[in-house]
């Protein structure tokens, strides 16, 4: 019985890496698109509104239409940088092993055994893995966390086998 081992290390960059997919794969997804689409609508209103009595609202209408098309994201990730700072998980190892029966991660603050049963859902994305269990909370297995391309390859199998709601993410 094949068992995969992945351990990484908590910074910065996993958290914004699993934030993101978590929030481009989850209802956040809907939510994501009426803003893109608010953003085109203020940068279009804009252009429309110069052309009337109203052109003081121009501006801010190019200015909101600018961040959320442009700005959002970046400043998102200014933010969760800021916040990682003050976190008490960061830095420290976090480790899984991958068996047929049963999932166990263990870090410098917690320790646990899954069953495969209790990850109902994972999706998969260019830098990793998101193993979903109840109420939203999951497990980010970043590609990186594997010692090579055969180990990360035979863990996607083991989880496409295990769990029935296996896709490809964005």
């Amino acid at each position: 019985m094949k068992s995969y081992r992945a351990e990484y290390t908590w910074t910065v960059e996993q958290l914004i890496d699993a934030t993101w997919m978590h929030a481009r794969n989850s209802s956040f997804r809907i939510f994501e698109r009426v803003v893109f689409l608010m953003g085109i609508i203020c940068l279009g209103s804009g252009i429309a509104v110069w052309y009337s009595d109203l052109k003081g609202m121009t501006v801010p209408l190019f200015m909101l239409g600018l961040y959320v098309l442009f700005l959002r994201k970046p400043i998102q990730n200014w933010q969760i940088r800021r916040q990682f700072k003050r976190r008490k998980d960061k830095g420290i190892t976090i480790s899984f092993e991958f068996a047929e029966d049963e999932v166990k991660v263990q870090s410098a603050q917690s320790k646990g055994s899954f069953g495969w049963d209790q990850y109902p859902k994972a999706v998969e994305g260019k830098k990793g893995l998101v193993l979903y269990q109840p109420f939203n909370r999951y497990h980010w297995v970043p590609s990186s966390a594997f010692d090579d391309s055969a180990e990360w390859e035979g863990f996607r199998e083991l989880a496409k086998k295990k769990i029935a709601d296996f896709k490809m993410g964005r």
